[in-house]
């Protein structure tokens, strides 16, 4: 069978009525994008980030995968749970001062963007990956961890997936019709010490380490909760 054949046959897309849905549910709780990143090759799923703008609801930017949940996660019996979901996008967020790598901007394919403004983006891509390459499901209270950090100016080497809080109840979960339901995560990136806590001890336990100061966007700088 010709390749490019092979790769249509085995292509996961959500249908036009899907679509619609899952972006009117992300302008309704997330916030309209005037910006998206579309995705250039899609050998599986198609997996475009819509950009939101800081606003007057929320602060920061507010970027939303959108394809990962074409695909439907096989998830284990004993983990069938309302929380989880087959299908899943995923939010990160980052603060009003990011720059995004003029690469993206300026429409260049050909130069690699800059690794330390582009890894939360790379990271939505992995993530949104992992599920139809490696046959895994992703779901509240996962990490993905990295054998190193994830730039050179971020020491964080590794994701958790958590609720996304900030934007209520109702943010969480997108129908899509047919029955079928979409759930948001939202991404925290971790230090290995604090990884490495939340698998000893769980993720509420990690989350309760945080205190007042700690935000759900993205700070490079901010203070690792386990460290000695």
């Amino acid at each position: 069978m010709p390749e490019q054949e092979k790769t249509q046959q085995t292509q996961h897309l959500y249908s036009r009525e899907q679509g619609e849905k899952l972006e009117a549910h992300i302008n309704k709780y997330f916030g309209k994008s005037e910006k998206v990143f579309h995705e250039i090759y899609s050998p599986d799923i198609h997996v475009d980030i819509y950009l939101i703008e800081p606003n007057e609801k929320y602060d920061g930017y507010t970027l939303v995968t959108s394809g990962a949940g074409a695909f439907k996660m096989n998830i284990p019996d004993e983990y069938e749970h309302p929380i989880n979901s087959r299908r899943a996008e995923y939010i990160i967020r980052l603060p009003e001062t990011w720059e995004f790598p003029k690469e993206l901007s300026e429409g260049d394919k050909e130069e690699e963007p800059n690794e330390n403004l582009y890894w939360p983006l790379r990271w939505l891509k992995i993530l949104a990956r992992m599920p139809v390459v490696q046959g895994v499901w992703l779901g509240w209270g996962h990490t993905v961890p990295c054998g190193s950090p994830f730039a050179d100016n971020a020491g964080f080497c590794c994701m958790l997936v958590e609720m996304p809080y900030v934007f209520g109840n109702d943010a969480f979960k997108a129908d899509i019709g047919a029955e079928e339901k979409v759930h948001f995560y939202q991404l925290i990136p971790l230090y290995r010490e604090e990884m490495e806590y939340k698998i000893q001890n769980g993720t509420h336990e990690l989350m309760e380490m945080f205190d007042d100061d700690f935000s759900d966007i993205v700070d490079i700088n901010r203070k690792n909760y386990c460290a000695d």
